[in-house]
This record gives C-alpha cells, structure tokens and sequence, in this order.
C-alpha cells in the first residue's frame, strides 16, 4: 500500500462586502461631495475674476474737459483714471464704481458734481475695466487703491 499525498488547498477567505444601500450611498455621496467642491471653487473664481465691464462714455461726452491719468499704488498696481478740473473749485471728489463695473458707469454723476464746483477723479479698482490686477478682493486691495 502506497500512500498518495494530499493536496492543500489555500484557504480563501471571503472579504465581506458592504450591504448595497451602503455602497450606492457612498457613491452618490462622494459624487455630490464633488460637485460640491467643483461648484463651488467655479463660483469662488468667477466672483473674484468678474468680467471687465468696459462700460460707454466719457467726460467729453457730456461737454466736459478731461485728462486721462495713470495713478500707481503702493503695491504697483496701475490704475486707470480721469481728472476733470473745475475751475476755482472748492474741494474735489473720487468717484469709485461698484463691483463688476468700471468708471464709465459714473459717468453720469461728473456734469453735476462739476457744475457744483468740484473737481473730480474718476478711477477703474485694480482688476476691473482698464486697470490693472488680476482680480477683485472684495475691499482687501481695494481700500489701498482709494488712498
């Protein structure tokens, strides 16, 4: 009598799965997770990157004598702007523009600040109509540029 060897098999052990309602809600989970973020980082970058707005009008439009000027700020940035004198005026004015506009938006209210007698500067925030910069910082950069 011979004895013949017995072959061994390997153990295989089963790795327990997760139920099904488990998976499916990770998997839906993790994808509303990442239109989340994707969202969400789309509409971060589209409020500090706005469109530049390049608005219509001038000074000269409405019969007013103007200069293009260039102002820089402490940090570099240029930003483009329009001087219109009065004569023997009594103060002057800075005009800003609101978010996603440029200073051709204001140009409206120039006539009646001049017949008033005041001179005025009219100026673009860094990251909008002709200025420089790259975006807008909702007032962190921006205070820097009214000094």
């Amino acid at each position: 009598m011979s004895a013949t060897p017995v072959e061994v098999l390997p153990v295989t052990r089963r790795v327990p799965r997760l139920p099904r309602w488990l998976r499916r809600a990770l998997f839906w989970g993790s994808g509303a997770a990442l239109g989340y973020v994707l969202v969400g980082g789309w509409l971060a970058w589209m409020f500090l990157h706005p469109p530049r707005e390049r608005g219509h009008g001038t000074p000269a439009d409405y019969d007013l004598a103007y200069e293009p000027v260039s102002l820089k700020t402490a940090d570099g940035v240029r930003l483009a702007a329009w001087y219109v004198p009065s004569p023997g005026a009594r103060a002057g004015i800075v005009v800003c523009h609101g978010y996603g506009a440029s200073r051709r938006f204001v140009t409206g209210l120039l006539p009646f600040l001049h017949r008033a007698g005041f001179a005025v500067i009219s100026f673009d925030f860094r990251g909008q109509g002709e200025s420089g910069g790259r975006y807008c910082s909702f007032g962190e950069c921006e205070k820097e540029d009214v000094r």
